[in-house]
């Protein structure tokens, strides 16, 4: 667990040393966040055995674009978050076969997608 909270602090002190080169090759805040989170989340998935070290390290990025009222590099954030998870499942996916057109639904999880609970009670009168 101690080697975790290493390898998280170096990854996030080298996200931050992207962050500023990038800045300072005069690409954009967008290309840049993107760029940066994505990388991030990627290392961060397939160096460190915790997931919540994980969560940790994503929830204390958005807090402090919160703070600093970063709103539209959340949205930038969110996308290369999205693009570092996709990319660190896409080789076991295509080792198990899922990206084919028929298999890719089993891509998405299902937890995301289920049914509202009926608002009716169980013991209630059918009419």
């Amino acid at each position: 667990m101690l080697k975790d909270l290493f390898i998280t602090l170096s990854l996030l002190c080298l996200c931050f040393a992207l962050v500023i080169v990038l800045h300072s090759w005069s690409l954009q805040r967008e290309i840049n966040m993107l760029i940066s989170t994505l990388l991030l989340t990627w290392a961060l998935l397939k160096c460190v055995d915790h997931r919540a070290f994980f969560q940790t390290s994503i929830s204390l990025i958005i807090a402090i674009l919160l703070m600093l009222q970063q709103y539209e590099q959340i949205v930038w954030m969110g996308l290369g978050l999205f693009s570092g998870i996709l990319l660190y499942k896409l080789p076991q996916a295509h080792k198990q076969g899922l990206l084919s057109f028929t298999n890719l639904n089993r891509l998405i999880p299902t937890g995301w997608f289920k049914k509202p609970k009926s608002l009716r009670h169980v013991n209630s009168d059918h009419v």
